[in-house]
């Protein structure tokens, strides 16, 4: 996996070759965002598509979050 890069893959969402978090499609047809931190998942929030519910995870790392990997 290339540096720098956000990715998907299957449900987990990765910022180059490090774990950030996960997303979710629940039910009601929404996904949800966690951003994995040192102590455990914290939802980051609810969206359309699984691209911006990624997305959202990778903001929520970048603002200094410590996330596990």
């Amino acid at each position: 996996m290339e540096e720098n890069v956000l990715a998907i893959q299957g449900n987990d969402v990765y910022y180059g070759p490090k774990y950030i978090g996960s997303v979710c499609r629940k039910p009601q047809g929404h996904w949800t965002a966690y951003l994995a931190t040192n102590n455990g998942d914290e939802i980051v929030g609810q969206y359309d598509t699984d691209k911006a519910a990624a997305e959202a995870v990778g903001e929520a790392a970048a603002v200094g979050v410590v996330t596990n990997g």
